[in-house]
């Protein structure tokens, strides 16, 4: 009985032994097919959104448009983007659509835009693509209320921005595009707190 029982624990031994073994040399997985440019861009988000944004924004651009369709057609463009700005917005090949609607918008359809950018000003004049954006914003968003909100939104990070290699150009633009008074506090930001401090007083 000892004999039996011992042969036969060997035996399962053996079989547990050859089942990990049999684990082990498991086949691999054959390696994924590398993806086509055309299916890179599809895997980007919001692909059919910018696809559908790039036709209309061909029509508005092409100076040959009648104002008529061009204004039809940015109505469309502002109801696509409006829940997804940021993000167009900071896309290489989707950034001139958003530019285009602060260029040629009306000014219900550039507040629609402004008050988005606006959010993250500081953030996106920053980067290498959205910068251009708020550029655009800066020049074409000419009314009182639009340039105070945009000055309002560089408060506390107007230095900052000013020793940043892409950002100093919004500072550049703000700077020489609006008035001495939306400017006064933000240049005094260059010499410190307690200058701002006394600047805004003298201001108010």
């Amino acid at each position: 009985k000892k004999v039996f029982k011992a042969s036969g624990d060997k035996t399962g031994a053996k079989a547990d032994g050859a089942k990990k073994d049999f684990k082990k040399f498991k086949p691999k997985p054959k390696p994924k097919r590398p993806m086509t440019p055309e299916e890179r861009k599809m895997a980007k988000p919001h692909y059919k959104l910018v696809e559908g944004l790039k036709v209309n924004w061909n029509k508005v651009r092409d100076r040959g448009t009648d104002g008529d369709v061009r204004s039809s057609t940015l109505v469309k463009m502002v109801d696509q983007v409006k829940d997804h700005i940021l993000a167009v917005t900071l896309r290489h090949d989707a950034s001139r659509i958003v530019q285009t609607v602060l260029q040629f918008g009306t000014p219900a359809q550039k507040e629609t835009i402004l008050t988005a950018l606006c959010a993250k000003t500081y953030e996106i004049a920053k980067t290498p693509y959205g910068h251009f954006t708020i550029l655009k914003a800066v020049t074409y968003c000419t009314r009182p209320e639009d340039q105070r909100k945009i000055a309002t939104s560089l408060k506390g990070h107007f230095v900052s921005l000013g020793g940043n290699v892409i950002g100093s150009r919004t500072v550049e633009s703000v700077l020489q595009l609006y008035p001495t008074n939306l400017t006064k506090g933000l240049k005094a930001e260059f010499y410190g707190q307690v200058c701002s401090y006394f600047t805004l007083r003298i201001a108010c």
